[in-house]
């Protein structure tokens, strides 16, 4: 008999036989999630009776997949459309799944096969790929970004050595550097909040707050499909075009995004004349959805014009403060005055005299975006970012005075 029907074993995983469906492309998701098509083709797939089933290659980053349609695995949406599908999967086979986890480097941001393959540009709903050198995937194509991972490594060895023994400081009000990372996922909290929906519902802080300054003038956040370190589809869930919206302008929340229905209902409804120019932005969701529509390509820069601060330049400046390199397990504590709790994690240094002396224990903090973003010092050069709570955005760096932590962690 052959050995292709006899079990195998890869390490501790016992299969049943020999028979290994290797990943296969399909590209069929939308913004990276898993879709009804990945539940038929996985799930007959299943019950084919092979040995091992491995899942197409998906992507690990936005900027990581190969086309706009390619799987992904990097957000909490992404998270739950594969769960879904593979709580489907489970309910008929118990047949091992394996995975493989992706990253196309200078060959994404690409057309699906089937529209020729070729290299997207931004307005065609392309991205800013990056790559280990700055050479163009094929001739005449826009070359990535190079990485310098000798850089990061080097960054994450000194944080890992100057976090080895963390000591304790107390609870307070500190001035914060904050990377890219932590803002993003604290600025996140807000941006369901611009949708006109959820005035209709209300449900937002920005309730009676359109068309005031609710910032710092230094504060400047749009939404840009097409900006250069964005990525995603140019049309929305309903086929409109996404256009460039000013959310907030030097402090001033300035305008919402709204799906066609939203905007005819907002048209119609008490706050018409309290909340800007109301029109379609193409914005919506898939119908249909409870949440209306929202700014998902989100870009934040220091209005002010001055020069972007690198984190060490900001690290110098500061007497006495704190540096955060990532927060975690952040929940809304009151959703009109967006005040959030969480905890610092992955890296979090004490400051003293313009050098960084020692790691220090994790904090809680408990803090106002309203008043966070009325006290930001200075910033940094915007950049593409991921974090823990929220979608990629394109942030810079912040230094923020009197940022609150309410308690010290015992790790």
């Amino acid at each position: 008999m052959s050995a292709l029907f006899t079990p195998a074993s890869l390490g501790g995983l016992q299969l049943a036989n020999r028979i290994v469906v290797a990943p296969m492309c399909q590209y069929s998701a939308q913004d990276g999630e898993a879709t009804d098509w990945h539940l038929i083709h996985l799930g007959q797939l299943a019950i084919s009776g092979a040995g091992l089933l491995i899942i197409e290659a998906t992507a690990v980053s936005p900027e990581g997949r190969i086309t706009p349609v390619d799987l992904g695995l990097y957000s909490e949406a992404t998270e739950a459309a594969l769960r879904r599908v593979l709580a489907g999967v489970r309910k008929y086979s118990d047949i091992p799944i394996g995975i493989q986890l992706a990253h196309a480097g200078r060959k994404g941001s690409s057309q699906a096969p089937w529209d020729g393959g070729a290299l997207m540009a931004p307005e065609q709903g392309g991205w800013q790929t990056v790559g280990p050198s700055p050479i163009a995937h094929a001739e005449g194509e826009r070359p990535p970004a190079e990485l310098d991972p000798a850089g990061l490594a080097e960054t994450a060895a000194r944080k890992a050595l100057t976090s080895a023994d963390p000591k304790e400081i107390p609870a307070g009000k500190y001035t914060v550097i904050l990377e890219p990372a932590a803002v993003l996922d604290l600025v996140g909290f807000m941006f369901w909040d611009f949708g006109g929906l959820a005035i209709l519902d209300q449900r937002s802080f920005l309730t009676n707050r359109v068309g005031e300054k609710i910032f710092g003038e230094n504060i400047n956040i749009f939404d840009d499909v097409r900006h250069p370190l964005q990525s995603g589809n140019p049309f929305d869930g309903e086929g409109v075009p996404r256009q460039r919206v000013q959310l907030v302008d030097r402090g001033i929340a300035r305008q919402l995004v709204y799906a066609r229905g939203t905007a005819e209902k907002m048209r119609k409804s008490e706050h018409a004349g309290r909340v800007g120019e109301i029109l379609p932005t193409g914005h919506g969701f898939p119908l249909p959805n409870e949440m209306g529509e929202a700014p998902m390509n989100i870009v934040v820069e220091d209005a002010s014009g001055a020069p972007a601060k690198s984190i060490d330049q900001m690290v110098a400046g500061t007497e006495r403060g704190v540096l955060v390199t990532r927060l975690w397990y952040i929940r809304e504590v009151d959703p009109y005055e967006k005040i959030l709790t969480g905890m610092t994690r992955d890296g979090t240094f004490y400051i003293e005299d313009g050098k960084l002396r020692y790691g220090v224990l994790n904090f809680r903090f408990n803090e106002s975006l309203l008043h966070m973003l009325s006290s930001v010092e200075e910033m940094g050069v915007p950049v593409r970012a991921s974090g823990e709570e929220s979608f990629d955005m394109v942030v810079p760096a912040m230094k923020v005075k009197g940022f609150n932590f309410t308690e010290v962690t015992k790790f």
